[in-house]
């Protein structure tokens, strides 16, 4: 399951750092790493991270205070420590940073690819609403999934989805999600038609790709759209 979540990986050691990130490639869509904490939290500050995962024995600030510095700035972020010793006292510490875990060396590999699967799947069903016919809605990536493979929309039809889920409660016609696209300004250049064609064109393409007839969006005539939620 690859997600579209950005990681920043520390580890001092090049050897384990290169390992890791292999696995962490099939699971992450971005991986970002250094071998230092200094490092570290420049390129925290200067991308949007959404998991850390830091060794605790790394040069310049550690990884304790690394994750002391970032939760100051982000309380939201997973960070997972990984140690080479099971410090107590260090322990203690951590539990006071809000960790996913704490591993420690050596990491066996199918301990890491449940805490790192159970993280996804955490993060997935906080952020995901279901919709029918098996497809999903991240609400933090904007992200159509259907049986937990990624489906590619455009632009258009996520600014859709997102207008839909807004007002999932009623039905919206074609000119009044024209208005919320272009905010609240109807354009004669682009009529509320190609709203219209968009559905179309929408439901045609996933039809054809997912070889799957069913729209998650329902047209009711006289009324306009709305989306199918799956409760």
């Amino acid at each position: 399951m690859k997600s579209n979540l950005t990681l920043l990986y520390v580890e001092d050691d090049k050897l384990v750092r290169d390992n890791y990130t292999k696995i962490f490639q099939y699971y992450f869509a971005n991986v970002i790493t250094t071998d230092n904490g200094n490092d570290a939290l420049r390129l925290f500050n200067e991308n949007k991270i959404d998991v850390g995962i830091f060794d605790i024995s790394i040069p310049g600030i550690n990884g304790l205070t690394l994750t002391s510095k970032i939760r100051e700035i982000d309380e939201d972020i997973e960070i997972i420590i990984i140690s080479a010793h099971s410090d107590r006292d260090k322990l203690l510490q951590a539990l006071k940073l809000q960790l996913v875990t704490y591993l420690v060396k050596p990491v066996e590999h199918k301990e890491l690819i449940t805490t790192i699967e159970n993280l996804l799947h955490r993060k997935a069903d906080k952020f995901t609403i279901e919709l029918l016919y098996n497809f999903t809605w991240n609400i933090q990536t904007k992200t159509l999934f259907y049986k937990d493979e990624i489906v590619k929309i455009s632009k258009v039809e996520i600014n859709i989805i997102s207008i839909l889920l807004k007002n999932q409660t009623t039905y919206l016609t074609a000119c009044q999600i024209h208005e919320f696209l272009h905010e609240g300004a109807v354009r004669e250049s682009e009529p509320c038609s190609s709203i219209v064609k968009a559905f179309s064109r929408f439901k045609k393409k996933l039809g054809k790709q997912l070889n799957n007839e069913e729209f998650f969006i329902e047209n009711c005539y006289g009324l306009g759209y709305k989306i199918l939620l799956n409760k």
